[in-house]
């Protein structure tokens, strides 16, 4: 059981599509999107939906990999850790074909591995290589069987990726040739966490730019002590005054708080108050219908008392007059109703 839950991780896990969209490219969907990830995300309460690499650093820093099917890790190590742009489909294709594509549970993840897959082949071009056929790359992207790309399917699935802007790169389809773009300021190409062979040239911009930004800040300090003074100043001046807001707001934040707990102490008072007489009343009500139905059974057992007497008195009564009509009949001889 912990084996297969761990090759449903593993394989989920790696399901997961590599490269998120460009922030060029708008999605009508985006606010449908966002919405959905984050009633998932309250589902499992996080605070963040999780990405591919939190999944892929919480998949490595547990024991998931050792748990795994021995067939399944060289999934993980060739669209992980390794780099084999020319052989990366070729030695996935066993594991694709005998381990995913028979196993009932594993099959539905197959065409999304084979998409990663893709895409990760892709991305290792695209540092080895500034431009290549596009025969070249459907002639590396060969799948087994149920997972075979058509020439039209290789295509459609790179011309998506780049208007997507998970691919920097263009179709040239009078050369039928696949040409990569090096954009030193998009750093979409840089968010996976796969194998590289060199940095890209959105890693070397940013680290350029950054030992720029150092190298003009001490060459500040040292040309315009003046300026940079000035500039500590005001730095501190803004410091402070952010100090004094952050403590007004704090202090507006806890005089609301007490006005609410006050607000909230007099709603549970009369709700107290209101219980209180809400009580008081069913308990006088019923009192009074203790009463009446004391008097009530009182009354009745007076009726019947009465009736009983009364009863009594008619059949003495009764008997009486027979007596009397008797005695008549003895003494006179006439018949007495």
């Amino acid at each position: 059981e912990l084996q297969k839950v761990a090759n449903n991780v593993l394989l989920s896990t790696l399901a997961v599509p590599i490269i998120k969209p460009s922030s060029r490219v708008l999605s009508a969907d985006a606010t449908e999107n966002k919405y959905r990830t984050q009633q998932f995300t309250n589902l499992l309460f996080i605070s963040s939906a999780p990405t591919r690499a939190s999944l892929i650093n919480s998949l490595t820093a547990g024991d998931i990999l050792t748990r795994v099917r021995p067939e399944l890790r060289p999934l993980f190590d060739l669209v992980e850790e390794q780099f084999h742009p020319l052989s990366i489909c070729k030695k996935l294709a066993p594991v694709l074909s005998e381990q995913i594509a028979t196993n009932a549970d594993d099959a539905k993840y197959g065409k999304l591995l084979c998409n990663v897959i893709l895409t990760r082949l892709l991305q290792q071009l695209s540092q080895v290589y500034t431009s290549v056929q596009l025969d070249f790359i459907i002639r590396l992207a060969k799948f087994p069987e149920p997972y075979a790309m058509t020439a039209s399917q290789i295509e459609r699935f790179i011309m998506n990726g780049a208007w997507r802007g998970e691919f920097q790169l263009r179709i040239d389809h009078q050369s039928r040739s696949v040409v990569f773009d090096t954009d030193p300021f998009n750093s979409s190409q840089s968010s996976s966490n796969g194998a590289q062979l060199q940095a890209s040239a959105s890693d070397l911009m940013r680290s350029q730019l950054s030992s720029l930004a150092i190298c003009l800040s001490n060459a500040q300090r040292v040309a315009c002590p003046d300026y940079v003074a000035s500039k500590q100043v005001e730095k501190a001046a803004t410091v402070s005054a952010a100090l004094q807001v952050i403590a007004e707001e704090h202090r507006v934040m806890v005089a609301r708080k007490l006005v609410i707990d006050r607000r909230k102490e007099i709603i549970e008072d009369a709700l107290a108050r209101k219980e209180r007489t809400e009580a008081r009343e069913r308990a006088l009500r019923q009192q009074r219908e203790q009463e009446l139905e004391r008097a009530r059974i009182a009354e009745d057992q007076q009726r019947r008392e009465t009736e009983r007497a009364q009863k009594e008195r008619d059949a003495i009564q009764r008997i009486e007059a027979k007596k009397l009509a008797d005695s008549i009949k003895e003494k006179a001889g006439i018949d007495v109703s």
